[in-house]
């Protein structure tokens, strides 16, 4: 915890135990002063514990809100799961826009009916993540030059190949007229699906910080296993529900969004029509192929280097982002004690570092988050 700046962390529920009020002491007395957490559910609430997601910063958190989802299944229908944003102020920086979330489970040998289910409330939690993501960007984000940081047990497993409609069968349709989607849509995969989210179809740009730090594979973040004496063993069992050892599962991310689409600053391009009157190009909300047409002219994006995501906007402005050589998946081993980790999830950390372009000044310190 010491050598961190900025913690997040799912699955800290309230309810019914000590370790959040004592893990919030503790970390006040080693300067995490400003916190940020999931609210109580209310007596009268159909929820019985809370969200679970808690944010410690030795850095101002100078807005937060927390916004629930309408409902889950299964174990998690008694959390009041949501999404927690955080606007920490650093010091000689922009501010970080921080948001984290945890979503509906889905679970290992479950029946087809209950496994759809779970997949259908994700998908439908994750609509609701992305629109909570553009309404509070709006609200609080003043400049492209501010990091926006997301991070979360999103229970999506990356590393999973079937396709939602083939997972969903005749229950697509819930989906498709809910948020009036063509049935193309829901034709990938569910990791493809999210990306598309939250980067409003690739007009923003996304960076899944654990997969690049990996090579461009997809880190292994809950249901380890490794290969001893040519016999596939787990890593953890202690934690890691019987069901899914050996599983090998993605489900834990860090992104880094550009939100050029979300914050673009000259209007939307007129395209003409064959009479040569103008008309407002049409695109579906989630619709992520470009319909024909001139495209809708952004900030200038030509700036962006893709190769490590820092990103400049004139000469003479400081550019600072993500050091992705600094991204580390983070696996909570610990020794002489009855268990082997003190986490079933694996976490990811990662340093922010700040550059000049033109004038030559010093390198503030860096910038730890680390996240479970």
């Amino acid at each position: 915890m010491d050598r961190y700046q900025i913690i997040c962390l799912q699955e800290m529920f309230g309810f019914l135990s000590y370790r959040k009020s004592k893990l919030i002491n503790k970390a006040i007395k080693k300067g995490f002063v400003y916190v940020a957490s999931t609210p109580d559910p209310s007596f009268f609430d159909k929820f019985l514990i809370d969200a679970g997601l808690l944010v410690l910063s030795k850095y101002p958190i100078v807005e937060q809100e927390f916004k629930p989802y309408t409902f889950g299944v299964l174990s998690d229908a008694l959390s009041q799961k949501g999404m927690l944003y955080c606007k920490i102020a650093i010091p000689n920086l922009e501010e970080i826009h921080l948001f984290t979330t945890h979503t509906q489970a889905s679970y290992q040998r479950l029946p087809l009916r209950t496994m759809r289910s779970t997949v259908l409330t994700r998908l439908q939690q994750l609509f609701h993540f992305r629109k909570f993501l553009e309404t509070t960007l709006k609200k609080h984000m003043r400049s492209l030059r501010e990091l926006v940081v997301i991070v979360g047990d999103f229970n999506v497993n990356a590393k999973e190949e079937t396709l939602v409609s083939d997972l969903l069968g005749e229950d697509s349709f819930i989906l498709e007229n809910e948020f009036n989607l063509p049935h193309s849509f829901l034709r990938r995969r569910e990791y493809e699906i999210l990306t598309d989210l939250l980067s409003f179809g690739g007009r923003d740009k996304l960076y899944d910080l654990g997969r690049i730090a990996n090579g461009g594979s997809f880190p292994v973040t809950y249901g380890e296993s490794e290969r001893v004496g040519g016999v596939e063993m787990p890593v953890e069992v202690a934690l890691t529900h019987r069901d899914d050892l050996c599983s090998n599962q993605c489900l834990d991310y860090m992104f880094q969004l550009i939100p050029l689409h979300l914050l673009r600053t000259e209007p939307e391009v007129i395209i003409a029509d064959e009479e040569g009157k103008g008309e407002e190009p049409e695109r579906h909300l989630f619709d992520s192929i470009a319909t024909k047409g001139t495209p809708t002219q952004f900030i200038n994006n030509s700036n962006l280097d893709p190769g490590n995501s820092f990103m400049r906007e004139d000469a003479d402005f400081v550019h600072y982002g993500f050091d992705h050589t600094s991204v580390h998946l983070e696996r909570f081993a610990v020794t002489h004690e009855e268990f082997t980790h003190i986490s079933d999830h694996y976490g990811l950390e990662l340093t922010l570092r700040k550059k000049f372009l033109v004038k030559e000044k010093d390198y503030p310190p860096h910038l730890d988050i680390i996240f479970d």
